[in-house]
């Protein structure tokens, strides 16, 4: 069983695994509190799943690996 979409294409847009997660999972609680998504409309996932039937993780693992997403690194941690 292929995991899809491959992690390493993935962390190719994050850089680490850390922050790919922080993406990821940010982007998809806005999902789930309403935000429309990113994706393009002709390209949803091989047009196997329909906008309403897919879940908000895996329209926020999508729209990552489409560089609908991005982040930026503060140079400040918490204290």
């Amino acid at each position: 069983m292929m995991i899809e979409p491959p992690i390493a294409e993935l962390l190719d847009k994050s850089g680490d695994r850390y922050t790919l997660v922080m993406m990821v999972s940010k982007r998809a609680r806005q999902v789930t509190a309403g935000s429309q998504s990113r994706l393009d409309r002709d390209k949803i996932m091989k047009d196997s799943i329909k906008d309403e039937n897919r879940k908000s993780l895996t329209t926020a693992i999508y729209e990552v690996l489409e560089g609908k997403v991005n982040y930026v690194r503060k140079k400040e941690g918490i204290k």
